[in-house]
């Protein structure tokens, strides 16, 4: 409206306006006539003289030529390594590159030469420059197919940061979170890449590495220590979750700047404690982080996500527990007592189905401009999803058909295709077993449907994880 107001002011000519202000302007002596029209001439102000376009074009261009070469100046040519290093780095980042055809083979032979460089300099073994260096020379020797060597050097980098970090005279303390993500990130990868062959190493030596983290994080905080060195002796499903939206500033700050990379590495060990059968310390260790979480600065979304994986893996631990049951082995309770497998698994379904059912109350507590976010709905559908499984592996035909029915629908309606196929094919399955049971048919109908057990979503992206399919 201001501006239209305007565009119309400009379209008036000055002589044409008679103003009652002009006219006592006008009859005002010579001097204090050029100060009134000067007032009146800021009160309108002529449009401003048009400029060539071509100096307009120049211009721009110049300004975009300079912020190029800035740019490349700052995040390429710009670097600290020493220039003896320096020469042999770019050696081998343009053997690697395109212009290189992609030749990893001479790049490795580069890194190398750089980092004999950076021995005979000096450069400190844990700066980013000479880390940064021996980071390329394993990633080469992922991109050659040369497992293990790069395996090697990933676990000399983590034994160097752990080394460093244990011992309080080595790294400054304003060094330490730096210096803690990005071992956190070398322990990630050697964990990855030891699963293939040795989970259970992968497992010991990622929980090395995320616990000296997670030991900084109670230095900073009474509350936060409490929590953290209390999280093993408990296992109750309490999620703080701020249902407003806000955060405590201080509790966020104190996981920083490794926050992602630790809940990253615990999620990796969620990970490889149900590969090894672990899965008691699965859940206990989801549960911990998911607590966490909620106090660490992260969306509810996020949050949520967290608890709805718990219970997906509560429900993994049910299954495993029947067919223990059906093998007749002896079990022993988290509290020491001796229970039939079937009564655990019982308890373990309980505790699955208290997850997703908590999962869509406090979805429902959210304020609305918290509910539209797109992830509360991939939430939402994967909690619905999985009581309609528990249903189904209960028996109770008619509510799972209305749970499956609701996740298909909620699944759909967020974009999350994977989840609704799913949801398709359990339907289909469930709607031919009770139209069996109508027809008198003689069948088992809960041998007949087996449902597929509810995903979990352990790369806080639920979109690219698929259901789990349960071995029966």
């Amino acid at each position: 409206m201001i501006s239209r107001s305007l565009r119309l002011i400009r379209r008036t000519p000055l002589t044409r306006v008679n103003t009652p202000l002009l006219a006592a302007a006008r009859r005002l002596p010579a001097q204090q006539a050029v100060l009134s029209k000067r007032t009146i001439t800021a009160m309108f102000p002529p449009p401003p003289p048009r400029k060539s376009r071509l100096g307009r074009i120049l211009l721009y261009s110049g300004l975009v030529a300079m912020a190029a070469v800035y740019g490349y100046w700052k995040f390429v040519t710009y670097h600290n390594f020493p220039p003896e290093v320096a020469d042999k780095l770019r050696q081998g980042l343009y053997a690697e590159g395109s212009a290189g055809g992609f030749d990893y083979k001479t790049a490795l032979f580069h890194y190398l030469e750089a980092l004999e460089e950076a021995d005979k300099v000096g450069l400190h073994a844990l700066s980013d420059e000479y880390t940064g260096l021996q980071l390329k020379i394993a990633e080469m020797y992922e991109k050659l197919g040369m497992k293990n060597e790069a395996k090697m050097v990933y676990k000399e980098l983590g034994i160097a940061y752990i080394t460093a970090l244990t011992d309080d005279n080595v790294i400054p303390a304003e060094l330490r979170p730096h210096i803690i993500q990005r071992d956190l990130r070398v322990a990630l990868k050697t964990a990855y890449l030891e699963s293939a062959t040795n989970p259970q190493l992968a497992k010991i030596g990622l929980m090395v590495h995320f616990r000296l983290a997670q030991d900084e994080v109670a230095k900073k905080s009474p509350e936060l220590a409490k929590m953290i060195n209390g999280s093993n002796k408990q296992r109750n499903i309490n999620i703080p979750l701020s249902l407003d939206g806000e955060v405590n500033n201080d509790y966020a700050d104190a996981w920083k700047p490794f926050r992602d990379e630790l809940f990253n590495a615990r999620d990796m060990f969620v990970a490889l404690c149900i590969a090894t059968g672990d899965i008691g310390l699965a859940i206990q260790t989801k549960l911990t982080s998911t607590e966490w979480m909620a106090v660490s600065g992260y969306d509810a979304s996020e949050t949520l996500m967290s608890f709805y994986n718990a219970g997906a893996i509560f429900y993994l631990q049910a299954e495993e527990l029947e067919v223990r049951d059906h093998e007749k082995k002896p079990t022993i309770s988290s509290d020491g007592q001796i229970k039939s497998a079937a009564e655990l698994a019982q308890i373990s379904m309980g505790q699955a189905n208290a997850c997703f059912s908590a999962v869509l109350s406090l979805i429902k507590k959210l304020p609305s401009r918290l509910r539209r976010d797109s992830d509360i709905d991939d939430v939402q559908a994967l909690a619905t999803y999985g009581l309609g499984v528990i249903a189904l592996h209960k028996g109770n035909l008619d509510k799972a058909s209305d749970l499956l029915r609701e996740a298909r629908l909620r699944a759909k309606g967020c974009g999350y295709t994977d989840l609704a196929k799913n949801a398709d094919i359990e339907l289909d399955k469930l709607e031919k077993a009770i139209q069996d049971r109508k027809d008198n048919k003689d069948i088992n109908v809960l041998e007949e449907v087996k449902p597929v057990s509810p995903a979990i979503s352990l790369a806080s992206d639920a979109k690219k994880n698929l259901p789990i399919t349960a071995e029966k």
